[in-house]
């Protein structure tokens, strides 16, 4: 499955399931994309999220 796959089943879920905005939704999906990044590059990381 694509990033752009992804992004897209998220973005209605948030839209749909919790009524976030277009601009709520697409705010979240870059922070939580964010975060997952800085994670992935983490020399220190043990496998869990911090």
């Amino acid at each position: 499955m694509s990033l752009n796959k992804v992004q897209q089943v998220w973005y209605k879920e948030l839209r749909e399931k919790f009524g976030f905005s277009s601009y709520q939704a697409i705010a979240c999906l870059r922070q939580a994309r964010a975060i997952a990044k800085r994670w992935m590059n983490n020399p220190k990381k043990e496998g869990k999220l911090e």
